[in-house]
């Protein structure tokens, strides 16, 4: 009956691994499907969520050979310990990205990590033979192997490695990605030496699961808050944002100015071009933006082709100056066969009181005042 406990536990972590999959949208293997870190995130959770209904199976027939078949227990037994690097391994990397946000480095880190899980699949596949990791007679009695000693000093090795890495990284990413990134070697590492200690008690994965919980809150937050094809922000955030500052200059002198951005006959550009051509005109202009406001600034994609900055207000003509540093800086970008694009842009300053929507239609009547006069130019008003 404890053995049956155990396996239920475990069914009820994996159920909820899997629906927290699904809300956030992440169920995917493919990998260029969306940002490196959601995806090795899924990986992380995949793998999890196999361990604990493999687990729960191996408990449900341990010492039961009627319930299952013996070779199908030895080979659960094979896929358990193959596993069983895989969730440290993907820890490594998906902090690493969410602290360097590099693709090429995080790359460098899985060519290391995979050796050694392929080691250890290796170990895996050949221990029903030389019993390394495991021994299994036939009343399916499981018994540990002097090999796994080695497993989980790897293990705990690993785990460590990835805290170090985000300790060290802990200036990079605000407080609390901070605190969710901690959980799982702090997690993994307190239930594992339980675990490894007291046979008969299974604690380690189940309790993976409240790291792969918060990690879920934390991208969901990011998925919302961001524009999928460019990384800005999202027009929901900016509009929280923007709510959120009308409260703070109401009690202070501090003024603030929105700018509403349109890319010139865009729509030309997808019918000549195509719209994966425009997609990447998109991404440039994007990262053209955020290159040149400053850090605090708010820079979001607002619709299609439309994007919208919160910035600091010192003075109008500072305010331009920066707008126009913008609108020249994607007229001088040269995409395919030299083809250039511009912008038009409107400009206002927020007044204490206003509506979120009243500012926003201000820039945005701007913005039309731009494009009447003849595009490729800045309004203020």
């Amino acid at each position: 009956m404890y053995y049956l406990n155990l396996a239920f536990l475990e069914i009820l972590f994996a159920v909820l691994i899997f629906t927290i999959l699904l809300s956030t949208g992440r169920f995917t293997l493919r990998i260029r499907s969306t940002r490196p870190d959601i995806i090795i995130y899924s990986y992380l959770s995949i793998s999890v969520f196999t361990i604990l209904v493999v687990d729960s199976v191996l408990w449900y027939g341990e010492g039961f050979p009627e319930a299952i078949n013996h070779s199908l227990y030895v080979f659960l037994y094979i896929i358990y310990y193959a596993l069983h690097l895989a969730p440290p391994s993907l820890y490594i990397l998906y902090a690493d990205y969410h602290l360097s946000g590099n693709v090429e480095r995080t790359r460098k880190i899985l060519k290391i990590v995979i050796p050694i899980n392929v080691v250890e699949l290796i170990l895996s596949i050949t221990s029903p033979w030389t019993q390394f990791f495991f021994i299994i007679n036939q009343d399916n009695m499981y018994t540990r192997g002097k090999g796994v000693i080695i497993l989980a000093i790897t293990t705990a090795l690993l785990t460590i490695l990835g805290m170090v890495m985000v300790i060290a990284g802990r200036k990079k990413q605000n407080r609390k990605t901070i605190l969710t990134l901690m959980l799982f070697p702090v997690i993994s590492l307190t239930f594992g030496m339980l675990q490894a200690t007291h046979f008969g008690i299974s604690v380690t994965w189940p309790s993976a699961v409240v790291f792969i919980l918060a990690a879920a809150l934390n991208i969901q937050k990011v998925k919302i808050n961001t524009d999928n094809l460019t990384g800005l922000k999202s027009r929901e955030y900016f509009e929280n944002s923007l709510r959120d500052q009308l409260k703070v200059i109401r009690k202070t002198e501090n003024r603030l100015a929105v700018m509403m951005l349109d890319i010139d006959y865009f729509k030309e550009v997808n019918d000549t071009w195509g719209h994966l051509y425009g997609d990447q005109i998109l991404k440039r202009i994007a990262a053209a933006m955020e290159e040149l406001m400053k850090e605090q600034d708010v820079v979001a994609r607002y619709g299609g082709e439309e994007f919208i900055i919160l910035s600091r207000y010192e003075s109008e003509r500072e305010t331009i100056e920066t707008a126009e540093k913008i609108r020249e800086a994607v007229a001088r970008m040269e995409h395919r066969e030299k083809h250039t694009t511009t912008i038009s842009i409107g400009v206002t300053v927020v007044q204490p009181g206003e509506d979120v929507y009243r500012i926003i239609r201000r820039a945005d009547d701007n913005l039309y005042t731009a494009k009447q006069n003849g595009r490729n130019q800045t309004v203020f008003r």
